[in-house]
């Protein structure tokens, strides 16, 4: 049994059957879910990451790769089990960071879409009253 939560890796109790921290039940957790979607290739450069620890730019490029696959939650937990390392906490601030842009250009183009719709939208029924109207105004007796 491990000293750490195999999610969080906060401090783990063996006493207790979940994670004070994130609420994990230890008994129902499954590892394996946890590097689903994680290539060799990322598991490697994680690997050539903590040989090369001082250098920020295998660091950069280890984020890039991870967040490029879709495995930003793995780089996390990578850098997570480093407790309070400096680098570990500046590579989770700039994953955190990331992500949050992600978010945003997600949330833009969204909104684009719907602000798009709704001129088209807006656009229809104007033609539609327009053509009601000529319509009443011709054929009226």
């Amino acid at each position: 049994m491990a000293d750490t939560c195999p999610k969080c890796q906060s401090p783990r109790d063996k006493a207790s059957a979940s994670c004070p921290k994130c609420g994990i039940a230890f008994h129902k957790f499954d590892a394996a879910v946890l590097e689903e979607g994680v290539t060799p290739e990322l598991k490697q450069h994680w690997a050539q990451v903590r040989e090369n620890w001082t250098d920020q730019s295998a660091h950069a490029a280890f984020v890039e790769a991870a967040l490029a696959s879709g495995a930003c939650g793995f780089a996390a937990r990578c850098y997570s089990s480093y407790g309070t390392d400096k680098i570990a906490r500046a590579n989770l601030d700039r994953i955190a960071a990331r992500l949050m842009i992600m978010l945003e250009n997600s949330a833009a183009r969204t909104s684009g879409h719907r602000s798009r719709r709704l001129i088209i939208g807006i656009l229809v029924l104007v033609l539609v009253l327009v053509g009601l109207t000529v319509f009443f105004l011709h054929f009226a007796p």
